[in-house]
């Protein structure tokens, strides 16, 4: 992440493994950054979706569907 801070998949990651601590805030952070860096529709949907988990963690339920919705748009 040091040496290439725009790599999707590395970014991607790092929001699996914040979420997996229970980092939410972080996992979230990654997860949108994952979706901005990236040209592969499959990583951009996964990381939405995860995106929205972070939120349904956090109890911010809209913000949660605001991503899952996009996972459909993008699928």
């Amino acid at each position: 992440l040091i040496d290439e801070p725009e790599r999707a998949d590395i970014l991607y990651d790092n929001g699996v493994a914040s979420y997996r601590l229970k980092d939410y805030d972080k996992a979230a952070e990654y997860f949108k950054q994952a979706t901005t860096h990236t040209s592969s529709l499959g990583l951009r949907k996964q990381a939405h979706f995860n995106w929205g988990n972070t939120y349904v963690m956090q109890k911010k339920f809209e913000d949660a569907i605001k991503q899952y919705e996009e996972v459909l748009r993008i699928d």
